[in-house]
């Protein structure tokens, strides 16, 4: 199976599983089987996690662009190790994850460094790799596409639902309980990154995707 994972996505330990793979492992043995989300905190809230998940991120964002990447470069989590030697052990059956597979890869191998031994990386993460599809950000195994996988979605999964769930050209309303969700969107850009942007007037967040006409409304309260 190596040979078909991505070398960015490898690790040297050699374990992998798809994200519905993953929740089958889990469900199978609960108790046994620990799932590790090393996405950044925003990550973790605005997009959804699984709900057995545990966060400890690989890296936080340092709200620095980058003109060549294209994106937020992040800083580095440099007590890592530490915080999951705190919820892990080493001999533990550990599932870690990512959005596309490529963090929870170096987050296995830096596991492994640090003695443990059963890391799987779970190859397509919380939202996959990008496709060419310009309506679709998610591959068909991602797990929030996985269908059968619990997930706690996040504010921003939460109205891209309500946008393609209404029945007429009404608005969507979202209810956040974290006051800075607006101003943490507009900083990240890490909704742009999920095909999504938000634009600030007057108070009301205009969602600019590609399943929502210009001129819908989208009130943050």
């Amino acid at each position: 199976m190596t040979e078909q994972i991505p070398e960015d996505k490898q690790t040297v330990l050699g374990l992998y599983v798809t994200s519905a793979e993953a929740y089958d492992k889990w469900r199978a043995a609960p108790d046994k089987v620990k799932l590790l989300d090393v996405r950044t905190p925003e990550e973790f809230i605005f997009v959804g996690h699984p709900e057995m998940a545990r966060c400890i991120p690989l890296g936080y964002q340092s709200y620095r662009w980058d003109e060549k990447k294209g994106y937020y470069d992040l800083d580095v989590n440099p007590h890592f190790v530490a915080q999951v030697r705190e919820c892990f052990e080493p001999d533990e059956t550990i599932l870690v994850m990512c959005r596309s597979g490529g963090r929870s890869a170096m987050a296995v191998n830096i596991l492994v460094q640090a003695g443990y031994t059963d890391a799987w990386n779970i190859t397509d993460g919380m939202e996959g790799d990008l496709v060419k599809n310009p309506k679709a950000r998610t591959t068909a195994n991602a797990w929030l596409t996985a269908g059968r996988t619990p997930t706690c979605p996040g504010p921003t999964m939460s109205i891209r639902s309500g946008y393609a769930c209404r029945t007429s050209n009404r608005g969507v309303r979202q209810s956040v309980c974290n006051q800075g969700f607006s101003t943490n969107i507009e900083k990240t850009g890490h909704c742009e990154r999920s095909e999504a942007s938000f634009l600030f007037r007057s108070g009301i967040w205009r969602l600019l995707r590609h399943f929502a006409p210009r001129n819908d409304a989208l009130t943050i309260s």
